[in-house]
């Protein structure tokens, strides 16, 4: 009796799930490893280049989830046309209302998606394939760093003294935006919005503490796009 192989487990899994046919436990598990596989990878590339203020592991476990979760629909659709009509009718009225904080969130969710889609056809080569090259142009984007770098100035100074502020700005920020002002009788409060290198804050944050109408200034680095003023 001929030994089989791994190699040959595989090559049966893949003609087996592209075929249509009826996918058998080997296949199932073959599929849900790679998926774990590849799920790993996004996982890490998630950790490692995540920027936010908190890191939410539940979203890493939910990205694992989904994948693992569409390799089981698209093994469980395919080959069967009825089937996959009414999968696409029922998922259709699905509607997702979390809040998304970051435009990479709902990359790295498609992304998982992806992969659980491919796998679920038994296309491992374009999943694993793909995930590394992703992984690797978001380190790559991940390690670029910008000249300047976007903060929030927030200032006290004295009622009707905010254009010093301003004339001290100009020469030394890149560009700059108002964002919001309060005023009273003695103190107005203002929220500015600058981009700056970073080797210059210091000179920038002394020339505005020296400025004998300027009660407290903050800084706060944060990362949003500033747009041209």
């Amino acid at each position: 009796m001929e030994k089989l192989t791994f190699q040959d487990i595989l090559d049966a899994s893949i003609n087996n799930l592209q075929s249509g046919f009826s996918a058998t436990y080997v296949d199932i598990i073959v599929s849900l490893m790679l998926t774990v596989m590849c799920v790993w990878l996004i996982v890490f590339t998630y950790r490692a280049t995540f920027r936010g203020v908190l890191y939410q592991k539940s979203y890493a476990i939910a990205l694992g989830m989904a994948s693992m979760v569409t390799t089981l629909v698209i093994i469980a659709v395919s080959g069967n046309l009825v089937l996959s009509l009414g999968m696409v009718g029922a998922l259709s009225i699905v509607r997702f209302r979390t809040a998304v904080k970051d435009p990479l969130d709902v990359v790295y969710m498609f992304w998982a998606i992806a992969v659980g889609i491919a796998n679920g056809v038994a296309f491992f080569k374009i999943s694993i394939i793909g995930s590394i090259f992703i992984s690797i142009v978001l380190f790559i984007a991940n390690s670029y760093k910008s000249s300047s770098m976007s903060y929030l100035l927030i200032t006290h100074q004295e009622s009707g003294s905010l254009n010093s502020v301003i004339e001290i700005l100009k020469p030394r920020v890149k560009k700059y935006r108002i964002r919001s002002r309060i005023s009273n009788k003695s103190i107005d409060e203002a929220t500015i919005e600058i981009k700056i290198r970073e080797s210059e804050i210091d000179d920038l944050m002394k020339e505005l503490k020296d400025d004998k109408n300027t009660l407290d200034v903050s800084l706060i680095e944060y990362s949003q796009e500033l747009s041209a003023t």
